[in-house]
């Protein structure tokens, strides 16, 4: 910063306005939608969820979002411009990025207290230890911190759990009616379940790791530390893959118009 600034940067005085921080998972091409898919089916407080296309995912509040998108095409929408190189375009295969934003002053002061850190100083929030305890914090508000099951294996685990008893087949009759009129059938009266017999049972769902589903079993996303890059070897020129990637668009224009500047190139990440 002080290299493009030209002037000396005091990162312990300098108090941060926005923070981005990112992490990158080499899960494959072909696992990609299956993890956005069973992500589609998180339930997080007070933060509101949108679908942007096929391969892109956010949730918001305020002025924090919460994004999930596959890499390759958000590079491929840039490289149409000719803001992305083939260098990137070819990294980018089989990457699922996870990003967490918070977008002004009075969120970084939040992020701030969370940590009980002093202040929103630069070396402070600006860090690995953060931007780490940030990351692992999302995966599990995304329930992708633990394998995602199957839909046929979830009522094999909740027997495992809670042995042939009464509070399992609720929760097996629960889940039933979940996937038949999806979240938040309480309100529409089926089932006969009120408000807080629903969120006890959502609960007991998620501790028990049957939440999220998917058509196949995905292990659970761990941050790796010290990990080198790998790359998908399913990789194609920049002109075969730029057309297979139409979700591109969608995300760039949702992301443009909820609360960031439009710059993807230019995002202020860490990690």
């Amino acid at each position: 910063m002080s290299t493009t600034a030209g002037v000396p940067f005091d990162a312990h005085s300098a108090l941060v306005g926005r923070v981005d921080y990112c992490h990158n998972f080499a899960v494959g091409e072909g696992n990609k939608i299956p993890y956005l898919s069973a992500a589609a089916h998180a339930s997080i407080p007070r933060m509101t969820r949108h679908q942007i296309g096929d391969t892109s995912l956010a949730f918001k509040h305020g002025s924090q979002i919460m994004r999930l998108y596959g890499k390759h095409d958000e590079v491929a929408y840039r490289a149409n411009s000719g803001r992305a190189t083939d260098d990137e375009l070819r990294e980018s295969v089989g990457l699922l990025r996870l990003e967490i934003s918070h977008f002004n002053s009075d969120a970084c002061r939040r992020l701030s207290d969370r940590y009980s850190l002093p202040d929103r100083y630069a070396d402070l929030l600006l860090h690995s230890t953060i931007a780490h305890q940030e990351i692992e914090r999302g995966l599990t508000m995304l329930g992708l911190d633990k394998i995602t099951e199957t839909v046929d294996a979830r009522i094999d685990i909740l027997r495992e759990i809670y042995g042939d008893t009464h509070q399992m087949r609720r929760l097996v009759a629960f889940l039933g009616f979940l996937d038949r009129y999806g979240e938040g059938f309480w309100r529409h009266g089926f089932g006969g379940y009120g408000r807080s017999t629903y969120f006890q049972y959502c609960r007991d769902l998620k501790k028990a790791g049957v939440w999220l589903k998917s058509d196949r079993q995905l292990p659970p996303l761990r941050l790796v530390r010290n990990g080198q890059k790998q790359f998908s070897k399913a990789v194609q020129p920049m002109s075969n893959t730029i057309s297979h990637s139409p979700a591109g668009a969608d995300f760039q224009r949702w992301y443009e118009k909820n609360g960031d500047d439009g710059g993807v190139a230019g995002r202020r990440s860490i990690m």
